[in-house]
């Protein structure tokens, strides 16, 4: 599993799953192994933990919203000996814990 954080959001992928929390809402857009994350509503620049599930394996990252309130990450949720499952993002901040599950691909 990859994790890039603060990437560039992906407008013309197809969306996959969203999800809300209080003011906070998750778009994650993707096809096949790449997939963006893109959360809202988040309170401006701050401390934020980032976690990635897919299939047993996980990776969890302190980061920050942008200072409109915004954060986007790019993940690619392949794990070894395995074509397809699914993943879990987990973005926490201040206003909300926000989490959404998609299926991947190789």
């Amino acid at each position: 599993m990859l994790f890039l954080p603060d990437a560039a959001p992906a407008s013309d992928m197809p969306v996959v799953a969203r999800a809300s929390d209080g003011p906070c809402r998750m778009t994650i857009s993707g096809v096949g192994q790449y997939f963006a994350i893109e959360v809202t509503g988040l309170a401006p620049g701050e401390d934020l933990v980032f976690e990635s599930l897919s299939e047993g394996e996980a990776i969890k990252s302190g980061t920050k919203a942008s200072q409109s309130g915004t954060y986007a990450s790019i993940v690619i949720p392949l794990v070894k000996g395995k074509t397809s499952g699914t993943a879990t993002v987990i973005v926490t901040g201040s206003r909300c814990r926000i989490q959404a599950s998609y299926p991947w691909r190789e």
